[in-house]
């Protein structure tokens, strides 16, 4: 189709087919790219069809997001999403909390670990040993310890930065900083296909140097803010479950610190 903004023959509209749905991609040029505000998600009754999927977009160019995305090598985004999973999160109360906390360990669904969650199971991790060893996270803040401290425990910042990956928000939080107060938190895939609340009782408050948190699952999470230079050296040591290796659970965990530690620098380290 020739038109006044395109060379003669240059292509911009094509028909194509994704999994049975007929689809109309339209050439809006290099200054409209691809974004996770659009994602094809693809439901799979195993581990096998996961894999197949995955390794079809990811082995051909693509590259692995978190919590089954991923980008095909033009870039856009696909959710590789086993039916365990989804029902999982539908059903609500611990079952989705034990599947989303699994989920966010994850880059590829492992189907047998989700089910595993869902029954609240714990899996040996590779040597064969459940995990009981903290693990330890930590980013720096070019902020003082009072402004670091503030951020982490406002919720009007939280809801800013408590995610791990684009595909994800924080909609709400509640916070009741005190010594046997609440914190409770909502976390929403963007697309409203699954959420779950991440609760838990204030066992310390020592502003602005440590806060401990004992989540409903019985996991403790501690945070202190360390003075470093012209910053701030925050610290989280917290429970693993026992269901996914180490190597992932601290990869999903320090992808939110992580996210913290751009908001703060953005909007109050200038």
């Amino acid at each position: 189709m020739d038109n006044p903004g395109n060379k003669a023959g240059e292509v911009l509209v094509v028909e194509f087919t994704v999994c049975g749905v007929r689809c109309i991609g339209l050439n809006g040029g290099p200054i409209f790219p691809h974004t996770e505000a659009f994602s094809f998600q693809i439901a799979t009754e195993d581990q096998e069809e996961t894999d197949r999927y995955w390794n079809a977009i990811v082995g051909n160019g693509g590259q692995e997001s978190e919590c089954g995305w991923c980008k095909d090598r033009w870039g856009v985004n696909w959710q590789i999403i086993p039916r365990t999973l989804t029902e999982a999160l539908a059903a609500g109360g611990d079952e989705a909390k034990r599947a989303f906390a699994a989920m966010m360990t994850m880059r590829k669904i492992d189907v047998a670990a989700i089910d595993a969650a869902r029954r609240g199971h714990q899996i040996p991790n590779s040597q064969g040993q459940t995990m009981s060893q903290p693990i330890t996270i930590e980013a720096f803040v070019p902020v003082p310890p009072e402004q670091a401290w503030q951020a982490f425990n406002t919720p009007e910042a939280i809801t800013q930065w408590n995610q791990a990956s684009p595909d994800w928000h924080c909609p709400w939080a509640k916070v009741d900083l005190r010594v046997g107060g609440r914190h409770v938190s909502r976390m929403e895939a963007r697309d409203g296909s699954f959420g779950f609340e991440y609760e838990g009782t204030y066992e310390e408050v020592d502003v602005p140097n440590a806060v401990t948190l004992r989540l409903d699952d019985g996991r403790g999470v501690r945070t202190t803010f360390t003075p470093e230079g012209s910053g701030t050296r925050v610290q989280t040591v917290f429970d693993p479950e026992a269901a996914h290796p180490i190597e992932l659970q601290r990869s999903g965990w320090q992808a939110i610190l992580d996210s913290y530690a751009a908001y703060v620098t953005g909007f109050l380290g200038k």
